[in-house]
C-alpha cells in the first residue's frame, strides 16, 4: 500500500509538472490580448470554403477568440478576456502532435460550427449553452 501511495504521489508531482508547461504562459496571453482580433469576413471563417492552412498557428488562436466575441458569448457566460485567450492557447498547447486528432482538426471542428450557426443561420435553434 505504502508502494502504491507513493506511486500516485509521484504521478502527481509528473501531471503538475506536465500542465505547468502545457499552459498558456503569461507572455503569451498578453500578446494576443494586444493584438487586433481580426473579423471574422476578413478571416472568412463564416465560409464553409474556409481553409485552415491560410492562418498559422498563433492566428487559429485569434479566429477563436473571434468565434467567441461574434456569437456573443464572452458576454453571455461573463468569460473574461484573459481567461478565454488563456484557455484558447492551453487547449491548442495540449493537442497531441498527430496526423488527425489534432488542433488543426479542433479548430475546423469549431469553424465549421461557427459557419453554421453564423451563416447557416442555425443560431436560433441552438440556445446559449448549446452555442458553447
Amino acid at each position: 500500500a505504502v508502494v502504491s501511495t507513493q506511486s500516485t504521489g509521484a504521478q502527481k508531482v509528473v501531471l503538475e509538472i506536465l500542465s505547468y508547461h502545457a499552459s498558456a504562459s503569461r507572455d503569451e496571453v498578453a500578446i494576443v490580448e494586444r493584438a487586433e482580433i481580426p473579423s471574422a469576413a476578413s478571416l472568412k471563417i463564416q465560409s464553409y470554403d474556409f481553409a485552415d492552412h491560410t492562418l498559422d498557428r498563433d492566428q487559429t488562436v485569434t479566429a477563436t477568440i473571434r468565434m467567441f466575441m461574434d456569437l456573443d458569448l464572452i458576454n453571455k457566460f461573463r468569460i473574461d478576456y484573459k481567461t478565454l485567450i488563456r484557455w484558447s492557447i492551453t487547449v491548442r498547447k495540449n493537442y497531441r502532435d498527430v496526423m488527425y486528432h489534432n488542433w488543426r482538426h479542433g479548430f475546423n471542428v469549431a469553424q465549421m460550427m461557427f459557419a453554421m450557426l453564423t451563416s447557416g443561420g442555425m443560431v436560433e435553434k441552438f440556445n446559449d449553452l448549446e452555442q458553447l
